[in-house]
């Protein structure tokens, strides 16, 4: 069992602090806010938790039969890129978290995120620009602590809410 836990602990992808990035949305709070020490713990806790939620996307579809390689590993995480600004490229970065979660929470660079405002944020940026680069991948996040089936079935196979299904 240690074993297998071990194996599951060093194949999970790690976010943390950084340092010496790129500026933060500089351009609209005329600061350089290059690290995230202090106030970007709830963000890297999202980002972990998505980057596992892809890895689980791609085991799930039998695209990665033998495991992970260094390479599918890379390509997940550069997903999470903080030196790039480019949505494109880098869909779930601190910036574009950042950007998104201000435009429609008006949370600053610099605060304390709630779980909500992450994870919304992601489910955000996933529909904006993930579907580009992961496709089919769908978040659903359940802000009042209650996991509803309608809102599941709605996201997974895109049943519009009220029809039942048997």
């Amino acid at each position: 069992m240690q074993k297998i836990l071990d194996k599951q602990i060093s194949q999970t992808i790690w976010f943390s602090y950084r340092e010496k990035m790129p500026p933060i949305m500089n351009e609209t709070f005329k600061k350089s806010l290059t690290c995230d020490r202090g106030w970007g713990c709830m963000i890297r806790c999202g980002q972990m938790l998505l980057a596992e939620g892809i890895k689980r996307h791609f085991q799930g579809k039998g695209l990665l039969v033998n495991g992970f390689k260094q390479d599918d590993l890379l390509a997940i995480i550069s997903l999470f890129a903080d030196f790039v600004k480019d949505g494109l490229i880098a869909p779930f970065s601190i910036h574009q978290i950042c950007s998104t979660a201000y435009e429609h929470f008006k949370a600053k660079p610099g605060e304390w995120y709630r779980s909500s405002t992450v994870m919304i944020s992601l489910d955000m940026l996933n529909e904006k620009y993930g579907k580009r680069r992961i496709p089919n991948l769908r978040l659903c996040v359940f802000n009042d602590g209650t996991i509803y089936e309608d809102q599941i079935f709605e996201k997974a196979f895109n049943i519009p809410k009220g029809i039942a299904i048997f």
